[in-house]
């Protein structure tokens, strides 16, 4: 089976290898899981890439360390130019980090640099799962982010900050104090939730920002 399976993807035609032929072929001790890897950065099947893309975060789930490797080197730019599977492995990361799998962060962390806006919006969505659990090293990924070109990048940093907000952390202000002069309502309007619950919670400067926007209002 192997064979046949190399010989496909020597002749791309990696669109005809089935999910179950890839299972075999990933799960096999004597076989190299880059195989699989090659499949998901060369196919532009879609079935197949969200075939690759569901058989690799289930094993990921299972403990399958060789399967998040993967999703983590798919997702980088620099080695995958494929965007449909690169959007895929983001996708699957974003996923990840809801289930509070650590070892996902390497791979958001560069997927929020990414040249596509899709990427980013997944990657920066990843942090704000990472952030709920008080992951204090998404909160860098995520003041950068503030400053992104696109709105709903800089929806998910705000939410993503509004997080680490709610725990009380004080360094999420920079990032706050820069979306509060955002063009878009809807990030600035996220922003001075997060300085109601770090004022809530008695940082002295949230209280006294909220207290000059009272007054501009």
């Amino acid at each position: 089976m192997t064979l046949k399976i190399a010989k496909r993807l020597q002749e791309r035609q990696v669109g005809k290898i089935s999910l179950k032929s890839l299972e075999k072929v990933f799960l096999a001790r004597r076989v190299n899981p880059r195989l699989v890897e090659t499949i998901f950065l060369n196919s532009s099947n879609e079935k197949v890439l969200d075939n690759v893309h569901d058989f690799l975060v289930e094993r990921v789930v299972a403990g399958d360390k060789r399967a998040l490797n993967v999703l983590l080197r798919a997702s980088d730019e620099s080695l995958n130019k494929n965007l449909e599977s690169r959007l895929r492995a983001v996708d699957g990361l974003e996923y990840l980090a809801l289930r509070r799998e650590l070892g996902v962060w390497i791979g958001l962390l560069r997927a929020a640099s990414d040249s596509d806006t899709g990427v980013r919006r997944s990657a920066i969505s990843g942090f704000v799962s990472l952030a709920s659990h008080g992951e204090l090293k998404v909160l860098p990924s995520l003041l950068r982010a503030v400053g992104d070109s696109d709105a709903l990048v800089r929806w998910n940093a705000v939410d993503g900050l509004k997080q680490f907000a709610l725990k009380g952390e004080a360094g999420a202000l920079p990032g706050l104090l820069k979306a509060l002069k955002d063009s878009d309502v809807g990030v600035s309007t996220r922003a001075v939730l997060g300085f109601k619950y770090l004022a809530k919670l008695g940082n002295r400067q949230a209280q006294e920002k909220l207290i000059q926007l009272k007054e501009t209002w």
